[in-house]
């Protein structure tokens, strides 16, 4: 090695990569709210299957509402102080289509083309197979949609759109989002209870798939 290969290798020492099974769970508060984080270190594609699966396991035996939206647009512009947006046709308007009163396990309510919400026991499982589906990622569906579960505390008073939109919007709620793009779970921990239950069932479900879990202090 030069002399110069010898001073880049005293300047930019090679470090050894961390291993990339590894998921960690951050503890931590944002506007007062006790919040978790599955965070998830393996590269590669995405395992949705693995993710909808921690999913269904939290939510499980609960009244959740499982809420699709569309936030990327095909073209924004701006015309006498109106901001107007067009977008092409979204997995909400789709699905909603094709799918909004077959589900024998879930009502689902949508605004007719940017988001889509299932309301019954546990997460909408066939709605988000059917967005994280080979297909769907192919099309890039899953990138141009976010993910929210909210496990409401009492039905709406009416199975509307607005009554749904209402009730996921109630302050204390558990909750789960999806970042696809950093590929982890951000989690509202309404009490002590339920945060003892989020990191015990992830704990089993890491045990069960043989993933190791890096987990702060106390927790």
């Amino acid at each position: 090695m030069g002399l110069l290969g010898l001073l880049l290798e005293w300047l930019f020492p090679t470090r050894e990569e961390p291993p990339h099974e590894d998921y960690h769970i951050d503890l931590y508060q944002k506007d007062g709210v006790d919040m978790l984080s599955l965070l998830r270190w393996e590269r590669g594609q995405r395992n949705y299957a693995f993710w909808l699966e921690i999913m269904e396991r939290l939510m499980a035996g609960r009244l959740c509402a499982t809420q699709v939206e569309q936030w990327s647009c095909i073209e924004k512009r701006e015309e006498r102080r109106r901001t107007q947006i067009t977008y092409c046709e979204t997995f909400p308007m789709r699905y909603g289509q094709e799918h909004l009163l077959d589900s024998k396990t879930h009502t689902r309510l949508t605004d007719g083309w940017k988001e889509l919400i299932g309301v019954g026991a546990g997460i909408d499982r066939a709605m988000l197979e059917e967005m994280y589906s080979d297909d769907g990622e192919e099309l890039g569906i899953p990138w141009v949609c976010t993910l929210t579960l909210f496990a409401l505390k009492d039905p709406p008073e009416e199975m509307t759109y607005e009554k749904v939109k209402a009730a996921v919007q109630q302050p204390g709620l558990f909750s789960i989002y999806y970042d696809i793009d950093e590929d982890w779970l951000d989690m509202t921990l309404p009490d002590e209870e339920t945060k003892r239950f989020v990191i015990k069932t992830i704990r089993e479900i890491m045990t069960a798939h043989g993933k190791s879990l890096d987990e702060p202090e106390g927790a």
